[in-house]
């Protein structure tokens, strides 16, 4: 069927059904030409309208930035950053701004483990950090130093002291001296396989040097010495250290070590027993106030004293000086 143009109704749209129905369909090429039309016409109205520009935000850590990368180089804490800046420079921002400006200028993907909670008064976890050198006031010169920190598991508040060994005796009276401090013994303490303190590694059954077990019976704690090489066992005074080297030591320079342990003993109790811990979320003073100073042992009624191990010439009137006889001795 042609109608009077030559063209057959299919041509625009009509299509005859049996029935006489006339049906009027849109032809698919006409309905998608004018789409096309309407998506050119809207384009190039688009680009003749100018494009709004989104606002750039400039963080307020900006001006900072030479400062924070020279901290960041030290490896110092996104919170004391903030508070160096703060008190230092005047930064007058957020910790959130710091930490935001920290991530871009620093991005890493956090480690996945898994954190065990202790109740209050059954654990301290212990370990050495290496600090750089200090000086001796004893000679003058500047000489290796570590740091000795003892956590509470609980609430997270710390001892720390600065050494310039890891020997038996300075083992012993760094947890003398740490037991003091909190004023009470923990259950148990988490040590790493420190030659001071354990001689054969063993997670069964591992042998532990005389002193420490005399230490341990003294103060009435029991002692776990972790995995070999296994550091994430002892998580919470891991950070401790690395919180002290990177809160407190860097940056900072020191006359000697005995300014640097008054210094960081006022730290320990102005600024890391108040700062909002990462994951308790309170201060670690306040929680060792309130909460676990009371469920600790107590101390003994006399401290703990180190036998050492000396050694004496006795040389006999009957005798010739190569026959001397060599003796040990103990003292207190």
């Amino acid at each position: 069927m042609v109608n009077r143009s030559g063209q057959s109704p299919r041509t625009w749209g009509i299509l005859a059904t049996r029935s006489g129905t006339i049906t009027i369909l849109l032809v698919r090429r006409a309905i998608w030409t004018c789409i096309g039309v309407c998506l050119s016409l809207t384009n190039c109205c688009a680009s003749l309208v100018p494009r709004r520009r989104l606002p750039v935000i400039v963080s307020t850590v900006e001006p900072y930035r030479t400062v924070v990368e020279e901290l960041l180089k030290s490896n110092v804490e996104m919170a004391t950053i903030h508070s160096r800046l703060v008190r230092e420079h005047g930064y007058r921002g957020s910790y959130s701004s710091v930490k935001r400006f920290v991530h871009r200028l620093r991005p890493k993907t956090p480690d996945v483990c898994l954190r065990i909670e202790t109740p209050p008064g059954r654990e301290a976890q212990v370990d050495f950090g290496g600090v750089g050198k200090t000086r001796d006031r004893a000679t003058g010169k500047l000489r290796q130093a570590y740091c000795f920190v003892m956590t509470l598991s609980y609430s997270r508040h710390q001892y720390a002291e600065l050494v310039f060994d890891q020997k038996m005796q300075t083992w012993i009276g760094c947890h003398r001296r740490a037991l003091e401090f909190f004023g009470g013994v923990p259950e148990e303490i988490v040590i790493d396989n420190l030659k001071a303190a354990v001689l054969k590694a063993d997670l069964d059954n591992p042998t532990l040097s005389v002193p420490y077990t005399r230490l341990a019976r003294h103060y009435g704690f029991l002692v776990h010495p972790c995995r070999v090489r296994t550091p994430e066992h002892k998580g919470k005074v891991e950070n401790g250290v690395r919180y002290v080297q990177r809160s407190f030591i860097a940056g900072r320079e020191f006359v000697d070590i005995e300014q640097a342990n008054r210094m960081l003993l006022e730290w320990v109790i102005n600024e890391a027993g108040v700062r909002d811990h990462g994951t308790t979320h309170e201060a670690p003073l306040k929680r060792f106030a309130e909460i676990e100073s009371s469920a600790m042992m107590e101390l003994p009624a006399e401290p703990f004293e180190l036998a050492r191990v000396a050694q004496c010439l006795l040389a006999s009137r009957n005798l010739p000086p190569s026959s001397s006889w060599r003796c040990s001795w103990m003292m207190r």
